[in-house]
């Protein structure tokens, strides 16, 4: 099988793949479906939930170390504040029952923030809940967290002056806006969702896979990998990346970086241009820059790449 029948498959399985997750995830975990009822139940479960509590809250930031939220259908806001408590409380449109409300547990120093009770939830006509979370964490304490995930379905989230050592987010229909954050690890997994990042520092690894939605992230980046079907990946960073593996179908890939050591690049591609503002020399798919000290592997399939200076 040669490489463009590769590329075919590879765009028909993801592409496949994609409305399948969407589906699952969507009438799976809410159990809203709109369009009619097919008279079978589903729910919305996890882990020790009898020990959480419903409603809003505030928890002494010495007390937590790391968030774990998990939302659907709405937005997520995590903020820095100058107070002592970690506070989080949502919005609706509407008066919420008790097992409509977030619901949260502190297991350990990591708060535990869910959409609403866990419950068996029959799949039925009408409109879905949509929800505004907001959390606040203290300076001190978004200063040293350890893990933050958060897991969505058609919500966008914005995180603003949080510094982690790993951040995980995933989502599903719903885009991540980061500023100001800085973590030793940054993973984003999503379908039909974007990633766009400001004055984001990465010490260690930004790692993406995306179906139908765009990375977009200025800062700093000491490692990128990304995985990409059907959106393109631009990033920016203040100094160049010791590693790069970029593989994408029908996107493109542009890295700005500033005058460097050097780097080497290795290029597999089909149906795709490849520029760089460096004096390279290049032979065999294979260039070179000055001394040649970092690595960049560049694969793709109908997408361009672009290394620009800045």
């Amino acid at each position: 099988m040669d490489r463009r029948q590769s590329a075919i498959i590879r765009i028909i399985a993801w592409s496949v793949a994609a409305a399948a997750l969407v589906t699952i995830l969507v009438l799976g975990l809410t159990g809203n479906f709109h369009w009619f009822n097919i008279g079978f139940s589903s729910g919305y479960y996890y882990r020790d939930s009898g020990k959480y509590q419903a409603g809003a809250g505030k928890i002494d930031g010495s007390e937590i170390n790391d968030l774990d939220i998990n939302w659907m259908g709405g937005s997520v806001r995590v903020e820095v504040y100058d107070g002592d408590t970690v506070q989080f409380y949502e919005k609706a449109s509407r008066d919420l029952k008790e097992n409509e409300q977030l619901h949260y547990y502190n297991k350990n120093g990591r708060l535990m923030i869910q959409y609403q009770k866990a419950q068996k939830k029959m799949l039925s006509m009408g409109k879905s809940l949509s929800k505004e979370l907001t959390i606040k964490i203290p300076e001190d304490t978004g200063k040293r967290l350890g893990y933050v995930g958060i897991d969505t379905i058609s919500s966008n989230t914005r995180i603003k002056g949080i510094t982690a050592d790993r951040f995980n987010l995933n989502s599903t229909s719903g885009d991540f806006e980061l500023e100001k954050c800085k973590t030793a690890k940054l993973e984003m997994d999503s379908t039909s969702g974007c990633l766009t990042g400001l004055d984001v520092t990465v010490e260690d690894k930004l790692n993406t896979s995306t179906t139908s939605g765009s990375v977009n992230v200025k800062g700093s980046c000491r490692k990128v990998e990304s995985d990409t079907v059907s959106g393109d990946v631009v990033i920016e960073s203040s100094t160049c990346p010791d590693k790069i593996r970029t593989d994408s179908v029908s996107g493109e890939f542009m890295l700005t970086i500033p005058e460097n050591d050097g780097f080497t690049y290795h290029l597999d591609t089909v149906s795709g241009s490849f520029n760089c503002d460096f004096g390279v020399t290049h032979a065999d798919e294979r260039g070179t820059y000055k001394d040649g000290g970092a690595s960049f592997n560049l694969d793709s399939v109908s997408g361009d790449f672009t290394i620009k200076k800045k």
